[in-house]
């Protein structure tokens, strides 16, 4: 809880009848284990004396309208906005127009916007757009900001999935392989 800003440390800290609330959007189940941990992580400094409802946006579910409607009310009353990637690129457009206009139609400015950016080595990678974008979103609505860096695993290369496709031996390339090289000769010329 000490990597969390003040404001908000301090609402946590303070009792309140209304659950700390955090929405999380997340491309990968490498980024929303990451996420969950997070929470538990908040839960476990408070003690659970503190309720904490957790709101779940996988990236995926945003082109919907409905749902992404949706997902831009919950984040507009947020304390706490979660975007957790697997991928240093910059959060695709309509993960961009989502928090903005999360962001945009926030009325209170006591909250915090949080990257959770994963890279081979777990460190917060210095070259990541996902990093610049969300800090730059969060200095436009002043919201505090934190980052955090995970391991997640890179993608595999479309040339390592095609090497095992052009590896792989199956049943007919084996009976192919399997059957008698000479053809038995006969006949007039022989």
């Amino acid at each position: 809880m000490n990597t969390l800003p003040a404001p908000l440390r301090q609402k946590l800290l303070v009792q309140s009848t209304e659950p700390f609330s955090v929405v999380v959007a997340f491309d990968s189940a490498a980024a929303l284990n990451h996420a969950k941990q997070l929470c538990s992580h908040l839960l476990d400094k408070l003690n659970h004396t503190v309720d904490i409802q957790c709101s779940w946006c996988q990236f995926d579910q945003l082109p919907d309208e409905r749902f992404a409607r949706e997902a831009v009310e919950v984040a507009a009353v947020a304390d706490l906005i979660i975007v957790a990637s697997a991928w240093a690129s910059e959060p695709p457009p309509v993960v961009k127009a989502w928090l903005d206009k999360s962001l945009a139609s926030r009325t209170d400015r006591d909250a915090a916007l949080a990257a959770l950016i994963g890279s081979p080595t777990g460190c917060l990678p210095s070259y990541s757009m996902a990093y610049a974008y969300l800090q730059a979103a969060a200095a436009r609505n002043q919201l505090a900001f934190f980052a955090s860096g995970f391991v997640a695993p890179q993608p595999a290369s479309p040339l390592t999935d095609l090497n095992k496709r052009a590896s792989a031996l199956t049943p007919c390339l084996q009976a192919i392989l399997n059957r008698p090289v000479g053809i038995p000769r006969w006949g007039i010329n022989e």
